[in-house]
């Protein structure tokens, strides 16, 4: 993949996972493309060592759409 689509696919999960902390702690979620820095750094691991198929982007966006952002 290429380095861009790389670093968009870890924006999305790590929103994704900002999502899963904010209903963890009941607090509404920041606009998107807000991420906080630990969502960031895990979604850059999550990323980097389990890679991501093509189908998964739409997937992940779909779900984000879901929870109400406007990607």
């Amino acid at each position: 993949m290429s380095n861009a689509t790389d670093a968009y696919v870890t924006q999305l999960v790590a929103r994704a996972m900002y999502h899963s902390w904010c209903k963890h702690k009941h607090v509404t979620p920041r606009p998107y493309p807000y991420a906080d820095a630990g969502s960031q750094d895990y979604a850059r691991v999550a990323v980097a060592l389990l890679g991501y198929e093509e189908d998964a982007v739409k997937d992940i966006e779909d779900t984000l759409r879901e929870e109400g952002d406007r990607l």
